[in-house]
């Protein structure tokens, strides 16, 4: 079977220019390993999420060593591997 496409009638024929605004800052970061965790379910609000991982820090400072950052939905990066024990944790 050969697929067959729409031929793309050139760059930039269509549609305007137009100018953006971003918030951007430089950073320098040094060369650390950071680990990902997939948070939360998505069902909750992300202000409910943001408390909740802030109580689990308070709570759980022997877990979370360094403050993690989160995104209020379903990332949380760390600095350093969190210790959840055994049962409750798996490498990907």
């Amino acid at each position: 079977v050969q697929a067959v496409g729409v031929r793309r009638p050139g760059f930039g024929s269509a549609g305007r220019a137009t100018t953006i605004r971003v918030n951007t800052c430089e950073m320098n970061i040094p060369d650390i390993m950071v680990y990902h965790y997939d948070a939360m379910e998505k069902s909750h609000r992300a202000a409910f999420n943001i408390q909740l991982i802030e109580a689990l820090q308070s709570q759980y400072a022997d877990v979370f060593i360094k403050a993690a950052v989160y995104d209020g939905k379903k990332n949380l990066y760390t600095s350093h591997r969190l210790d959840f024990g055994a049962e409750h944790s798996r490498q990907v």
